[in-house]
């Protein structure tokens, strides 16, 4: 008995490249969706920032809080305000525009969002530098609305403790407030630079500049 050896080899298995050009591409879709929702919320948050200038001290006196002298912003706050706000209405439509052309396949939308990437992250740089000139103003807003906030309280309960007002949070001192002005400029400032930062690494990348080099 003898065995049925072939001599032929085994074909070897030749898989395919595994590069963007070698599957379905999704990406535009995905952050052409990411990027229209996030200019959504630009729009939003740049539009309620802008107007808490105006509305501000309305919105506390609803509240029954009487802020001596009002909120007294700075002609330059004021000013720096409605100039980040406007600036980021423009980027945020930028970025809607780019998104719907990612998700179009438009070849026009990589480098507008390229420029959107620097313009956003320049922008977030300045205003955290605003931000840090304006804590003393902001640490005797705070000031000034912690005490307005206590005596109302105290005129409509005239019982409540120190305890009950620092249970509130109510009773921060002056370096206290300071400090957490420092620290949510740097927390609450640098947060806007991160989507801009993963989209202009994402949007860099050779394989996808090549794909969108062959939209039409």
């Amino acid at each position: 008995m003898t065995d049925d050896v072939s001599g032929e080899s085994p074909k070897a298995v030749l898989l395919p490249e595994d590069n963007l050009d070698s599957r379905s591409i999704t990406w535009p879709t995905v952050l052409g969706a990411i990027s229209i929702v996030y200019s959504v919320l630009g729009v939003f948050s740049n539009t309620c920032g802008t107007a808490s200038i105006f509305l501000g001290d309305a919105g506390l006196k609803l509240a029954g809080v009487e802020v001596e002298g009002g909120l007294g912003f700075p002609a330059w706050i004021t000013i720096s305000t409605l100039i980040s706000g406007g600036v980021g209405l423009i980027l945020a439509v930028l970025l809607f525009v780019g998104g719907v052309g990612l998700i179009r396949r438009w070849p026009g939308s990589l480098p507008l969002l390229k420029f959107w990437v620097v313009a956003s992250i320049l922008a977030t740089v300045i205003q955290i530098v605003l931000g840090f000139f304006a804590i003393n103003n902001n640490t005797d807003l705070q000031i000034r609305i912690q005490d307005a906030t206590v005596d109302m309280l105290r005129k409509q309960n005239p019982e409540i403790s120190s305890g009950d007002l620092a249970a509130m949070g109510l009773d921060k001192s002056e370096g206290e407030i300071r400090s957490e002005s420092t620290r949510n400029t740097l927390v609450f400032g640098g947060i806007p630079v991160i989507y801009p930062m993963v989209l202009g690494f994402l949007l860099t990348s050779k394989g996808r500049v090549r794909q969108v080099e062959g939209w039409e």
